[in-house]
């Protein structure tokens, strides 16, 4: 019992210290929560500014990324509209050296045959006289050839006939063509007009009796009566 009451004694003895060691250790794992809890904080803080500096420099990029894209694209667009400016005005150009070229040809196309017809004219000119070719003759050239027909003023006649007949049959040709279209248009009037007048001419009167009715209500009068 004595041995029993001494452990006890040694027991009650040894708790304070033990207390003591629990609240140490209580103090000192709050302040490590309390430090770990500052160092997360701190953390936490560090990360969101990284994370902000870097957004903002991700947005940054991204700006200047859009920025060139766009100078690209004025840039191409300006190429294709001088290019484009620079093609249209060198086919222009080329048609414009094309019609000059044809033009200057046709002018000394022009230039040859007014050139040529002067000329032509000129000899025609020189090799023909006004004075009659009979009289150039002499007294029995003019003998022998008097009693032969003349061939010019037979030309000429032949010559103003023919003017005259192709005139002649230029009206024949419009008159037939006239009377063509007349005789198209009367035959299609006449047929109108046939098929109009069979049609009234065969068509059922309707607000007269035919004889069958007229007989089949005379029948019913004299059976009523």
């Amino acid at each position: 019992m004595a041995d029993r009451s001494a452990e006890r004694k040694r027991r009650r003895s040894k708790t304070p210290e033990r207390t003591e060691s629990v609240d140490s250790g209580v103090l000192t794992r709050s302040r490590s929560s309390e430090r770990k809890k500052q160092k997360t904080e701190k953390d936490v803080k560090k990360e969101k500014r990284r994370s902000s500096f870097v957004r903002g420099r991700k947005s940054m990029h991204l700006l200047e990324q859009q920025e060139q894209q766009q100078q690209q694209e004025q840039q191409t667009t300006d190429e294709h509209t001088a290019a484009t400016s620079g093609g249209n005005d060198t086919v222009w150009q080329a048609y414009a050296d094309r019609l000059r070229t044809e033009s200057s040809k046709w002018d000394s196309l022009c230039e040859e045959y007014c050139t040529a017809a002067g000329n032509a004219e000129k000899l025609a000119r020189e090799t023909t006289s006004d004075i009659p070719p009979w009289e150039s003759l002499s007294a029995e050239q003019q003998r022998l050839l008097g009693g032969k027909p003349d061939l010019q003023g037979i030309l000429d006649y032949t010559k103003k006939c023919r003017e005259d007949l192709e005139v002649y049959v230029d009206k024949i040709a419009k008159t037939t063509k006239t009377l063509s279209t007349f005789e198209s248009t009367a035959e299609a009037f006449i047929s109108a007009r046939a098929n109009e007048l069979g049609m009234k001419t065969f068509k059922r009167m309707e607000h007269f009796n035919s004889p069958m009715t007229l007989i089949s209500k005379i029948v019913s009068k004299t059976d009523k009566s």
